[in-house]
């Protein structure tokens, strides 16, 4: 069986053209293959491509979705992507997830869907100046490579080494971790 495509986008922007391409693998596997097509001044074209395998269209949304909304909320900072989709930027006094629309805000959507409404990134903990909750646990989920059982391993020293990471989140993170260790391991008990 040879690879096929399944759908497809293209766009142009000066000398570059761009194809992005739902495809299906030999082997059935789903992957999107991205291609830059450049037009050299010799007349030549540079092609480079980019193939990422349904394994990872996870992380590459969650990635692409974060860049984004960091981008988004990153003050008056240059941006561009066409001014982010021409969206008017949050207002003055409002940074990170108090800038957010109420909807889109973890603890509001725990308190009205539950937990189990949320992604991971969204219940780890509180963010910083720096970054955003979400923008903080994505940080950390991506150092694990997005295994919460590596996260459950690293130290309070590990912890820390993320900037906005302090002593009180990581062991609010190192005590949530424990409390569910003792969920499915119960230990006798000792005490309340």
């Amino acid at each position: 069986m040879e690879k096929r495509t399944i759908a497809g986008e293209a766009f142009s922007y000066g000398k570059r053209s761009f194809f992005l391409d739902f495809m299906v693998a030999r082997t059935g596997s789903n992957y999107i293959q991205i291609t830059k097509r450049e037009l050299e001044n010799d007349g030549s074209f540079t092609t480079r491509r980019l193939a990422v395998f349904m394994d990872d269209f996870e992380w590459l949304i969650s990635g692409f979705s974060s860049l984004l909304h960091s981008a988004a909320h990153a003050g008056d900072k240059a941006c561009s992507v066409h001014a982010l989709f021409s969206q008017p930027k949050q207002e003055k006094g409002q940074s990170g997830i108090e800038g957010w629309d109420p909807a889109l805000r973890p603890r509001e959507r725990l308190a009205e869907l539950g937990a189990q409404a949320l992604e991971t990134k969204e219940l780890i903990g509180s963010g910083s100046r720096e970054a955003s909750a979400v923008e903080l646990a994505q940080k950390l989920l991506c150092s694990a490579g997005g295994d919460l059982q590596k996260l459950s391993l690293l130290s309070l020293s590990e912890l820390s080494s993320f900037k906005g990471m302090g002593t009180g989140k990581c062991c609010a993170v190192l005590s949530a971790i424990e409390l569910s260790r003792r969920i499915h391991s119960p230990l006798p008990k000792f005490g309340f």
